[in-house]
């Protein structure tokens, strides 16, 4: 598991996405800190268009987790 403090744009993430009840793999595309253990990011979702990128708080893993913990055989490297 890769600390908050190592998040960076370009991470990827396992996204929970709500209309088809299901994860799906994706990556930080902007963040910003808001408190030591607290970032806001803006999450893009492969095979998704541009337009359904969306913010959220992070670390909430209901909605948005670290590569490889919801989807099992995602291909994750070091970077993610």
């Amino acid at each position: 598991m890769i600390h908050i403090e190592a998040a960076k744009e370009g991470m990827k993430v396992d996204i929970f996405y709500a209309p088809s009840n299901k994860w799906v793999p994706g990556k930080i595309e902007k963040l910003e800190r808001i408190a030591k253990t607290d970032l806001m990011v803006e999450l893009s979702m492969d095979g998704y268009p541009k337009e359904m990128n969306f913010d959220v708080k992070w670390p909430n893993p209901g909605v948005v987790d670290y590569c490889g913990k919801e989807i099992k055989d995602r291909e994750c490297d070091e970077d993610s």
